[in-house]
């Protein structure tokens, strides 16, 4: 008899905890008025949200949990208040999380950064499409940028067999940066293959059907140096 009340017990409050963690609190992110797209980032209650330093080149927000299953959630909503893009980012409870939107100034387009902790990172590029829809929301897209592995297979310093993690880096002008980092491999003290001559970077441009177009694959040193000459 006793042992059947402690196994209720525990239920009842393994129920209440489990009630409290899926509690959420959205948290404002940016309001991109040209894009008619509001971001927030969603954790739970017990989570502190500060917004970060201004030294950050973009609206950020710095989260801090001492939960081991926490999750941080970036939404887009649209004029109507509608959830049109979402995406689980997981949490590292190793440091501070950190989640900023970069816009373009030229492009329908925004890239989402979630950081973790060292090279535990995860960039979005969204691309935004206007649409008839009377609440006047617009349509978003997540790009997947492994389609520009062929393009980066082309390039004649290229090595074959060589695995890559290829992200979204930034904007310039009217040209979206893609970063192409090679794995290291397996056993490596480091996710990533410290030769930076195997680093490339992909500039691309937007059709007018938000088709992504490469239009130059440079190494990184070379693109690094371009950069610093500007």
């Amino acid at each position: 008899m006793g042992s059947t009340s402690t196994k209720i017990a525990a239920l009842f409050l393994f129920a209440i905890a489990a009630a409290g963690h899926s509690h959420a609190t959205e948290h404002p992110l940016v309001q991109l008025e040209g894009l008619g797209l509001r971001f927030e980032v969603k954790v739970s209650q017990s989570a502190k949200v500060e917004p970060a330093t201004s030294s950050e080149p973009y609206p950020t927000l710095k989260i801090e949990s001492a939960g081991d299953e926490e999750d941080v959630v970036v939404q887009a909503k649209g004029k109507s208040g509608k959830v049109l893009w979402s995406q689980s980012f997981g949490y590292n409870s190793s440091a501070a999380n950190h989640v900023s939107v970069q816009s373009s100034t030229t492009l329908d387009a925004v890239i989402v950064h979630h950081h973790g902790y060292k090279w535990d990172w995860t960039r979005v590029l969204l691309l935004v499409a206007r649409t008839k829809e009377k609440t006047g929301d617009v349509k978003v897209t997540p790009y997947q940028p492994d389609a520009l592995l062929k393009t980066l297979e082309k390039h004649r310093q290229f090595r074959a067999g060589t695995k890559y993690i290829i992200a979204p880096l930034g904007f310039s002008g009217d040209r979206v940066k893609f970063e192409c980092i090679p794995i290291a491999p397996d056993g490596a003290a480091h996710p990533f293959n410290q030769d930076h001559t195997q680093w490339f970077t992909i500039e691309a441009e937007l059709d007018a059907h938000r088709n992504v177009i490469p239009v130059r694959v440079v190494p990184a040193v070379e693109a690094n140096s371009e950069d610093q000459n500007k």
